[in-house]
C-alpha cells in the first residue's frame, strides 16, 4: 500500500508540471526554456527523480532503525543489513552486488546505492546513480602508504571489461588541477609513485566502458608517510678543550632515511663553550658545558657531549655548584673526606687535599681543599634555600701578599689579634672589591671563631671571606690556659679540618712535621714561617702569636716590625 501512494504522489507531480508548461507555453514561453538541458521539463524530471531518491533513502534509513532495534543495539553488519531488506521484500538477491564482505551495492526501486561499514562501525548508506548498466565505483580503497609513494584499490560493480584513469593532485603544494598518472587500464589498483615525502595529495579516478562511466575522487587527502627520526648518536660522549680551542662534533640521525634530518644545536652554558649550526664548538672560558643536539623533527630525540675547558685556572662556576649540593645533603659532615654529589646530571667526587687553581693578582695559584660542611656561613640563605655551612673551605698552599708588610697587624689591647686585625680586614675588602680574586663572587662569608690575647680577654666570633687558620684547627687540640679539652668540637678556636685529621695524628704541637710545610717564600725579607690566628693565651699582654715554621712545628711569635711571616688563607664556597 505504502509504494502505491507513493507512485500516484509521483504521477500526481508529474501531471501538475505538464499542466503549468502547457499554461507557459500558451503564455509565450519558448520551447528551448521548456525542452532544452536546463529546461523546465529537464528540472522538473530532476526534481522528481531527488524526490524518489529522497523517499527511498528514507525507507532504507527507516529499516536500519528497525535493525537495529532488533538486535537491542548491537550495530550489525552489512550483510545482516542486506539480508533483512531482502527479508523486507524491499530488495531480491538478484540486487545486491557484493563487491567486499562490508562494501556492497543494492538496487531500490531503480536506483543504486553504496552499503558500507564506516571506520566508528555505523552503516552508510549512499546514493550512487540510476541502476542502467553503467560502471559504477562503490570506493578507492588506500592499499599502502610510502614516504614516496600511495597505492590505491579501486572498489566497483557494473565493470563489464572497463578501463580505469587515475589522476592525482599535490594538496600541499596547492596544486588545481589533476595530473594523469595512467589512462584507461585494466588493472583497478595502481601505485603512484615519485611522491613529495610528507605531502598530502587527493586522488580520482575514472572508471568508463560501453555503458558509460564513472568518476569518484578520495573523500580525504592522503599523506605521504614521514620517516620518523628514532635516535640521535654523538661521536663523542665527552671531551676537554683549552680556552680557544675548536672542535666539531658529529650527529648522527637514525634511520638513515629520516624524513627530516635538520639538527639544532645548543649549549648550556655559552660564556664557557659556544655551538654553531654545523656543531663546531669553541672554548671560550674556563668551565663546562652539555652541548645537545636535538632532532627538528622531534626534540625529545637527542643526543649529548660534556665538554670541559681547561685553563691557567679552575672551573670555579662547575665548583660552587658541586658545594652548594654538598650543603643541602645531609647525609655529609666535616669529618668526611671524600664525597660524591650530582650537578646538571653528572655525578663529581671530591677529596680533602684535592688541589685546584685560582688567579690572585694575577697570578696562578694553587688551593686545596680542607674539608667539607666546616665553616658556619653568615647568610643562611646564601645558597637559595636554607644552610648552615659552608659546602667547600679551601686553603692556599703558598704564601700569597694580603697585606704588603706581612706583618701581622694586631691590637690585643682592644680587639685581640685576629678581630683587631688589619690583615683580616684587608683580606676581607680584597675578596669584596672582586678584582684581586678571580673567584671572588663565589667566596661565602663565614663566622671564625678567636680567643683572646690573654686570659683576661673574652673569645669570640669574626665575620669573614678570608681567614688565617687557627691552631685547633690544624692540630685539633691547643695548649696555653686551654690545654686538657678533649672535645675536639668545643675547641676554642674552630674544630680541626678533615685535611689535617691524618697529617697531625699522634703528633705533639711543638714536634716537626714537614707535612705542614708550605711553599712559603722570603721575599720582603719574610722568614719560611706562616701566621696562623692563635695567640698564645698562656701570656699576658705579650704581642705573641703562633706560627708554623716551613718544618710543620709550631712557634711563637711576637707581632712587630720584625717578624715577617708568609700569610696563607683560607676561604669557603
Amino acid at each position: 500500500m505504502k509504494r502505491e501512494v507513493t507512485q500516484k504522489d509521483g504521477i500526481t507531480l508529474i501531471a501538475l508540471v505538464i499542466t503549468i508548461i502547457v499554461l507557459i507555453i500558451l503564455a509565450g514561453v519558448s520551447i528551448n526554456l521548456v525542452l532544452g538541458e536546463n529546461g523546465i521539463i529537464t528540472k522538473s524530471k530532476e526534481s522528481s527523480k531527488d524526490y524518489k531518491v529522497g523517499k527511498t533513502l528514507e525507507k532504507l534509513e527507516l529499516e536500519k532503525s528497525n535493525l537495529y532495534t532488533e538486535k537491542e543495539g548491537a550495530i550489525p553488519t552489512v550483510g545482516e543489513y542486506v539480508q533483512h531488506l531482502i527479508e523486507k521484500e524491499i530488495i531480491t538477491t538478484v540486487d545486491v552486488i557484493n563487491i567486499e564482505d562490508e562494501i556492497k551495492h543494492i538496487i531500490v526501486d531503480g536506483f543504486i546505492f553504496l552499503v558500507e561499514k564506516e571506520e566508528n562501525g555505523n552503516i552508510k548508506i549512499t546514493y550512487q546513480g540510476e541502476a542502467d548498466g553503467k560502471p559504477r565505483i562503490a570506493i578507492i580503497k588506500v592499499v599502502e602508504i610510502e614516504s614516496n609513494s600511495i597505492t590505491v584499490k579501486v572498489l566497483a560493480s557494473q565493470v563489464n571489461g572497463g578501463t580505469f584513469s587515475y589522476e592525482i593532485k599535490n594538496i600541499t603544494e596547492e596544486e588545481t588541477e589533476y595530473t594523469a598518472k595512467a589512462n584507461k587500464i585494466t588493472e583497478n589498483q595502481y601505485k603512484f609513485d615519485n611522491l613529495v615525502v610528507g605531502n598530502e595529495y587527493r586522488i580520482q579516478v575514472t572508471l568508463e566502458n560501453s555503458k558509460g562511466s564513472d568518476t569518484k575522487e578520495t573523500s580525504k587527502t592522503i599523506k605521504t608517510k614521514v620517516i620518523e627520526v628514532e635516535n640521535i648518536i654523538m661521536d663523542q660522549e665527552e671531551i676537554s678543550l683549552k680556552e680557544g680551542e675548536s672542535t666539531t662534533l658529529v650527529a648522527t640521525i637514525l634511520p638513515d632515511n629520516a624524513t627530516n634530518k635538520n639538527i639544532t644545536w645548543t649549549s648550556s652554558d655559552e660564556e664557557a663553550v659556544t655551538v654553531d649550526s654545523n656543531g663546531t664548538v669553541t672554548a671560550k672560558a674556563v668551565g663546562s658545558t652539555t652541548i645537545t643536539a636535538s632532532s627538528n623533527d622531534d626534540s625529545s630525540k637527542k643526543a649529548t657531549c660534556y665538554v670541559t675547558v681547561t685553563g691557567e685556572q679552575s672551573d670555579w662556576k662547575l665548583l660552587s655548584k658541586i658545594a652548594k649540593a654538598i650543603a643541602q645533603d645531609e647525609q655529609i659532615d666535616y669529618t668526611d673526606t671524600e664525597v660524591t654529589v650530582t650537578v646538571d646530571g653528572r655525578e663529581h667526587t671530591i677529596e680533602v687535599g684535592q688541589i685546584y687553581q685560582l688567579k690572585y693578582k694575577g697570578q696562578v695559584k694553587d688551593v686545596r681543599v680542607l674539608g667539607f660542611k666546616h665553616d658556619e656561613l653568615v647568610d643562611k640563605m646564601s645558597y637559595g634555600f636554607e644552610a648552615d655551612y659552608a659546602g667547600i673551605s679551601f686553603e692556599f698552599i703558598s704564601g700569597i701578599s694580603v697585606y704588603d708588610s706581612r706583618f701581622l697587624i694586631g691590637h690585643p689591647e682592644l680587639g685581640n689579634f685576629w678581630p683587631g686585625s688589619s690583615n683580616r680586614a684587608v683580606g676581607n675588602t680584597l675578596v669584596q672589591n672582586g678584582t684581586t680574586f678571580s673567584n671572588y663572587s663565589y667566596i661565602k662569608q663565614v663566622r671564625k671563631p678567636y680567643v683572646g690575647a690573654n686570659k683576661n680577654q673574652t673569645a669570640g666570633w669574626t665575620e669573614d671571606y678570608l681567614w688565617f687558620l687557627s691552631v685547633s684547627e690544624i692540630y685539633g687540640k691547643w695548649y696555653g690556659i686551654y690545654a686538657g679539652l678533649e672535645d675536639s668540637n668545643n675547641l676554642p678556636d674552630g674544630k680541626q679540618y678533615a685535611f689535617y685529621q691524618s697529617r697531625v695524628e699522634n703528633s705533639s704541637l711543638s714536634q716537626a712535621n714537614p707535612r705542614l710545610g708550605k711553599a712559603c717564600t722570603n721575599d720582603r725579607s719574610a722568614d719560611l714561617h706562616w701566621w696562623t690566628r692563635s695567640p698564645n693565651s698562656n701570656r699576658y699582654n705579650d704581642n705573641v702569636i703562633y706560627v708554623i715554621s716551613q718544618n710543620g712545628s709550631l712557634l711563637q711569635a711576637m707581632v712587630g716590625a720584625t717578624h715577617r711571616k708568609n700569610e696563607i688563607p683560607g676561604f669557603a664556597i
